[in-house]
């Protein structure tokens, strides 16, 4: 049976079988992709036309292509973000199993098809069985324990699903190995300090922590919400993976070796999104945004726009002077970008999934130039976090792959051009009614 299949127009939620590039033969577990480029990190560049042919849902050849054609379509390794957040639904309100399906949809559509979220909530563990079953599709999700944060005034109850806040060490200390024993292998610490508090992190419990996980082969990471005295109390624990952005001259006060040692998740785009004036510019950027994501437009534009009033800042000089000091260290430095891993905060207030991933992207590729470098933030550095998954193509791994008609590298915004995802070694199609595109058949 020979099935020629046209190119999508967009994404897709789910449904049957499709391919980008030319007509392709198909049997059952196998296919091929024809006259495509692929990125090659070795190069830092796409690589001549090739013929990709994936059989059980492993890459099993890539062969040089003989059509001659110089018109070829494109092909990145699928995308992770290490740090989402599937209990919240982006509107300031706790995720439910409608709005998770949802989300779950948007991160594919947008071509993450591996995440690391907090503790797994209620609905999700409903939807794990139908996605083991193939009836929806969903990215990879690896999972941390309960957010771990101490109990101040600041934060006096949190959800119980979602986070355990002690009171004191030896609270701290027993939810971590309750947490150990249960078999979590990432342990995420919130951490920010206080003044009056009568308790709080500090880096000899860190240490202590980063005893217990080194000891059970657990990783251990600190958020620090840019408190200098949370990043400097982690480090000196010696504990190097760290969350949210960290200020220029904080960053430029640590020596070099130190610097050299971070696995950092700098979340830019949540804090340029606080630095909007008032809402005309809030609805510029999701206009901008809808404009590159069919997706977003059809499913979340209009309850953006529902909430973006609350997001009015009673400090936006500082939010934008915060904003501009954190991107410093990348103007500076853009060869951080090497240790820097993407992280979109995706379910916090207005970053929505996937979209606020892309737009982490785009912060990296503008700011640095360098779009090489951007792409391998959410691809080889993200996914060295993730089991099983290399962030790159190669024989005989599983096939995750983001294709596009066009060089996606480009600009910026090529990025959101996607054509088709392949999941696991299978296509996914869209049904979503502005689509016009067929399947056609031969037998």
């Amino acid at each position: 049976m020979k099935v020629v299949l046209s190119i999508l127009s967009i994404l897709w939620l789910m449904g049957v079988t499709v391919i980008q590039g030319r007509p392709a033969k198909e049997k059952k577990n196998e296919f091929k992709l024809e006259n495509v480029r692929y990125f090659d990190f070795e190069k830092n560049s796409f690589s001549n036309p090739v013929d990709i042919e994936i059989i059980n849902g492993k890459l099993h050849s890539i062969l040089p292509n003989s059509s001659g054609l110089e018109i070829a379509s494109y092909v990145l390794p699928g995308f992770c973000d290490t740090s989402v957040h599937l209990g919240f639904n982006s509107v300031g309100g706790l995720m439910d199993e409608k709005s998770g399906k949802l989300a779950l949809s948007s991160f594919l559509a947008h071509g993450f098809t591996h995440l690391i979220s907090q503790n797994p909530t209620p609905w999700m563990k409903k939807l794990e069985s139908d996605i083991q079953r193939g009836k929806i599709s969903s990215p990879e999700i690896r999972y941390t324990g309960k957010i771990i944060i101490s109990k101040t005034k600041e934060y006096p109850e949190l959800p119980g699903d979602l986070y355990y806040q002690g009171s004191n060490r030896e609270e701290i200390l027993a939810e971590v190995l309750s947490q150990i024993e249960s078999k979590q292998k990432i342990i995420n610490l919130y951490h920010r300090y206080y003044p009056g508090n009568d308790f709080f992190f500090d880096s000899v419990l860190i240490h202590d922590i980063d005893v217990l996980t080194q000891s059970e082969k657990v990783r251990l990471e600190v958020t620090g919400f840019t408190d200098r005295v949370a990043i400097y109390d982690a480090i000196r624990a010696g504990v190097f993976r760290i969350k949210d952005p960290i200020f220029s001259d904080d960053f430029t006060s640590l020596p070099v070796e130190l610097r050299n040692k971070l696995i950092w998740t700098p979340g830019f785009y949540l804090y340029r999104s606080l630095g909007f004036q008032n809402d005309e510019e809030r609805v510029k950027e999701f206009d901008s945004i809808a404009t590159n994501s069919l997706f977003f437009k059809l499913y979340y534009r209009e309850s953006a726009s529902i909430y973006s009033g609350d997001l009015v800042s009673e400090n936006l000089l500082k939010a934008r002077e915060n904003y501009s000091n954190f991107i410093g260290v990348l103007k500076n430095d853009p060869g951080i970008l090497d240790r820097i891993y993407l992280g979109s905060g995706a379910g916090h207030f207005l970053l929505f999934p996937g979209v606020s991933g892309l737009e982490e992207y785009r912060i990296y590729y503008e700011v640095s130039g360098d779009p090489a470098a951007a792409l391998r933030t959410m691809t080889v550095n993200s996914c060295s976090l993730v089991d099983g998954y290399s962030g790159t193509i190669q024989l005989g791994k599983e096939a995750n792959l983001v294709l596009y008609k066009e060089d996606p590298l480009r600009t910026s915004d090529s990025i959101y051009k996607i054509e088709n995802i392949i999941l696991k070694g299978k296509l996914i199609e869209s049904k979503q009614v502005e689509s016009k595109s067929k399947v056609k058949s031969k037998k």
